[in-house]
């Protein structure tokens, strides 16, 4: 006769409910913040990422929010998890670097303004979300938050959506710049396939994502940035060579029908434009009427390549006469107009067109180390740990997130690479979501480490 089941032997666990988020590892519950900052946190991440708070008619709200926010961890006592960690020091030290520049610097005046204006924000977002964001709920939940940001963007690019010399933008101020809007959607966009194929998310915010993906991509195409196509040819790798089985066929699937889409929707000047990235001789199909712009239009985006490539050899020369501290914070246009002046030739009034060159031109080369440390730092932690947690069953819930933050870093370094973005919150807010994976998986990992094993199957009595 079979004997009933025995004590020893573990309790049935409860499915988990769409929408609740798998379940923790065993052993582990750190508390997530306080409901009311909760809110606010989601509130400050959708507004600030999807630049819908450039919309609302009150100056300074971005740091009042991030005030308050941060008020809120001194008084829970959040802030002092967040103080400890190498991308903290990374930036704390980058920031002190960056006095002395702007004092010393060509334009002092033009430097301050960009580290109150652009710079503090960045630090804000940075110190803001690595303070709440601990745990991995409420990690789950900011990324979650990311994701609709990005739908908050493709309805703004419907409603507000411009174009300039042939290229789309968005009215809102920062994103007017094609440039911009790009870099924004090439991060975004893991953040929304993470969400859509996250099956513990309910119904309806999966069906949401899937035209955001969509529409993210028929925007990013149209802004015509070169840099944007490079950053989600690098996504779409990452993705595609980082997954196996059925969902490697699946993102190559839907590769090709994006493709498909996108060059439906492209106007032959786009088309011709990315054409540029690869020859500079691209011929122009067009009637009578339209060739001579077209025309115009490639010839710019050509010469602009070229202009790049001259920004980037003037970006280095001026960091090695100026090693320690560079030429101030934002000031590198005038550096750049000075050295073109010298040479005989038309001032040149542009950035760099690369973010490392940005920072070492302008700020000596120990804060480039310093942004290179901050970006390779994200990088390797993420990387470590989808590897890590992909092998590991009661950590498992950590690899697609980990796959995302590495995807997501991965296309904005590429979108870095020619483009001017140093002082943007992009790398500050990435490097603390990847704080907070970092954390919450150190802490599942010494959790499940220190379970009991699980008793041995009791021997089947008959």
């Amino acid at each position: 006769m079979r004997q009933p089941l025995t004590d020893t032997q573990p309790a049935p666990q409860p499915r988990p409910q769409p929408g609740s988020g798998p379940p923790a590892p065993a052993g582990w519950r750190r508390a997530g913040p306080p409901p009311v900052f909760s809110l606010l946190l989601s509130a400050f991440l959708l507004l600030v990422y999807s630049r819908a708070i450039e919309l609302i008619p009150v100056r300074g709200l971005l740091m009042l929010l991030g005030i308050a926010l941060l008020g809120g961890a001194v008084v829970t006592g959040r802030w002092m998890r967040a103080v400890f960690n190498a991308p903290t020091a990374l930036l704390v030290a980058m920031s002190i670097l960056m006095l002395p520049s702007a004092a010393l610097g060509l334009w002092p005046g033009g430097s301050v303004l960009l580290l109150v204006d652009t710079w503090s924000r960045s630090v804000l977002i940075y110190f803001v979300v690595v303070s709440f964001v601990q745990d991995l709920q409420t990690l789950r939940r900011a990324v979650a938050t990311l994701a609709f940001a990005m739908s908050v963007i493709v309805v703004m690019g419907i409603f507000l959506g411009v174009e300039k010399f042939g290229r789309m933008a968005i009215n809102t101020g920062t994103l007017l710049n094609p440039n911009d809007l790009a870099t924004v959607l090439v991060v975004g966009l893991p953040f929304c396939v993470y969400y859509m194929r996250d099956r513990q998310r309910s119904r309806l915010g999966r069906l949401i994502m899937a035209p955001t993906v969509i529409g993210v991509l028929i925007i990013l195409m149209r802004t015509g940035s070169r840099a944007g196509f490079l950053g989600l040819v690098g996504v779409g790798l990452v993705l595609v060579f980082l997954t196996r089985g059925k969902t490697r066929l699946l993102f190559v699937t839907a590769g090709l029908a994006c493709v498909i889409i996108t060059g439906a929707v492209l106007s032959s000047g786009l088309v011709q434009r990315y054409q540029t990235i690869v020859s500079s001789e691209v011929e122009t199909e067009a009637d009578d009427s339209t060739q001579q712009e077209e025309d115009t239009r490639i010839q710019h985006a050509i010469g602009s390549s070229t202009m790049r490539w001259k920004l980037f050899l003037i970006s280095l020369r001026v960091t090695f006469y100026n090693p320690l501290f560079g030429v101030g914070p934002g000031n590198f246009g005038v550096a750049a107009a000075e050295t073109t002046r010298e040479a005989g030739e038309k001032p040149i009034w542009q950035q760099s067109h690369n973010a490392v060159t940005q920072v070492s031109s302008e700020c000596g080369v120990l804060a480039a180390a310093l942004f290179l440390a901050l970006i390779m730092y994200c990088i390797r932690i993420t990387h470590r740990i989808r590897k890590s947690a992909a092998a590991s069953q009661p950590l498992r819930v950590f690899a697609p997130l980990a796959l995302c933050l590495f995807t997501a870093v991965t296309g904005w370094t590429i979108c870095a690479t020619f483009s001017s973005i140093a002082y943007l919150m992009h790398l500050p807010l990435l490097a603390a979501l990847v704080v907070a994976l970092q954390s919450s998986y150190r802490a599942a990992a010494s959790d499940a480490a220190l379970e009991p094993p699980p008793p041995a199957r009791q021997p089947r009595q008959w």
